[in-house]
């Protein structure tokens, strides 16, 4: 699990509709995974992330995205069937 999967796996507790507050519990099913594995998660920043939009070679799809979107298709599948 890299520092982006697991700051988007703890920010779905404590949703403030329900309530300000949440917690997270780590399991660690293998002796592999050490508790500092688990601190540098918690205190690194996630590094700078890139939209895929803005991928120069997503940029080939980008008239399968648009036409999907004007179609009212929601999943995309012009989109994703071009892509790999």
């Amino acid at each position: 699990m890299d520092e982006v999967e697991f700051k988007n796996l703890i920010g779905r507790v404590g949703r403030i509709k329900y309530n300000l507050y949440g917690n997270v519990v780590l399991v660690r099913e293998d002796d592999k995974l050490k508790e500092d594995q688990y601190t540098k998660l918690l205190k690194s920043d996630v590094p700078p992330q890139e939209l895929s939009i803005d991928i120069k070679s997503n940029a080939k799809f980008m008239d399968a995205l648009v036409r999907d979107l004007a179609d009212g298709d929601i999943e995309m599948s012009s989109c994703h069937n071009a892509a790999t």
